[in-house]
């Protein structure tokens, strides 16, 4: 739905066991020294979207559910049990999370903070390979996931709108762009979050909001 250029994704299809590889269990082991050991009943959250600081879990049993908010829905990601780890890139720069973690069972858990999260990473070679590798390649998925960021109401012939989008893509936040004169369905979009032709350009954000 943009006309801003992008460059084309790259197509992680074939690579989904290296987006949520699991730990053996020596490498549980292991990575157990760098955190405490949690306990999260059946229901409880273990981070939600864009929560900042949000620590590394590496699951020991149980499952947990990955989900992804949008402006206009939510969807899962996937269900994973023992040997998966959550996090991507920003987990070791405090930024936003790009997903809500739930526990579906009740789950027993390493816990590992920011900053032994980066002491785990170049202390252990073997380890920080395959999780640096998964903490990539989940990012490249957020930041390709179009209908993952922000979307953006504006108008070609707004300076304004412009500024918004080079600022968005300056700072790798994905967004969709509808345009109120070349996309047909921005009159709908507009309704549906109460948006006037006085108010573009126009922010709605991951949680419904416009700003």
């Amino acid at each position: 739905m943009s006309d801003f250029p992008h460059p084309p994704a790259p197509d992680l299809s074939n690579r989904v066991h290296q987006i949520f590889p699991l730990l053996s269990e020596g490498q549980l082991a292991r990575v157990s020294r760098y955190g405490t050991t949690v306990r999260i009943d059946a229901g409880d959250y273990l981070y939600h979207q864009g929560e900042r600081h949000a620590p590394m879990y590496v699951i020991l049993s149980g499952e947990i559910e990955v989900t992804r908010r949008t402006p206009l829905a939510e969807h899962s990601l996937g269900r994973h049990g023992r040997g998966l780890f959550t996090g991507d890139t920003g987990t070791l720069a405090g930024r936003a999370t790009s997903a809500t973690v739930r526990a579906v069972t009740d789950v027993v858990a390493t816990r590992i903070e920011e900053e032994a999260v980066r002491t785990l990473v170049v202390s252990e070679a073997e380890l920080s390979e395959m999780i640096m590798r998964a903490f990539i390649l989940r990012r490249v998925a957020f930041f390709n996931d179009r209908q993952a960021g922000v979307i953006v109401i504006g108008s070609q012939a707004s300076a304004a709108s412009l500024r918004v989008r080079e600022f968005l893509t300056r700072n790798l936040q994905p967004s969709a762009y509808f345009d109120i004169d070349a996309h047909e369905d921005t009159a709908d979009l507009m309704a549906r979050f109460g948006i006037t032709q006085d108010d573009v350009p126009a922010v709605v954000t991951q949680t419904g909001q416009v700003v």
